[in-house]
């Protein structure tokens, strides 16, 4: 459950960095520009980018790529970041509530312990 609560951090804490960065732009140019997560990953690293439509499109179908992905592309990276990200921490407090056994849910209707 480790892996979950890291991976979750990780995604959360990227999406703050990217929106923290359209904020720093805004702050200097006045202009806001949303970072899209194709544009993240080409600027990170383009070969990969290329290489990935490659492959989608030779080897499983041309149709995954121009819609689907590239429509998952164009989405905001803080939000394609900080969504799975949220929802992984949540998840992961969940199953740790449930571990720790949460004295909350030990209550009936009227706050009585059972």
């Amino acid at each position: 459950m480790i892996v979950v609560c890291v991976l979750g951090w990780v995604l959360a804490l990227s999406a703050g960095f990217v929106l923290g960065a359209e904020v720093v732009s805004f702050a200097g140019t006045g202009k806001y520009h949303i970072i899209a997560a194709g544009e993240l990953w080409f600027d990170l690293h383009r070969a990969s980018l290329n290489l990935s439509q490659a492959v989608v499109q030779r080897y499983l179908h041309p149709w995954l790529w121009e819609p689907a992905i590239v429509t998952v592309l164009r989405a905001p990276a803080w939000a394609l970041f900080g969504v799975p990200g949220l929802a992984l921490i949540g998840l992961w407090v969940v199953k740790r509530k449930e571990q720790e056994g949460d004295p909350v849910s030990a209550l009936d209707e009227d706050g009585a312990p059972d």
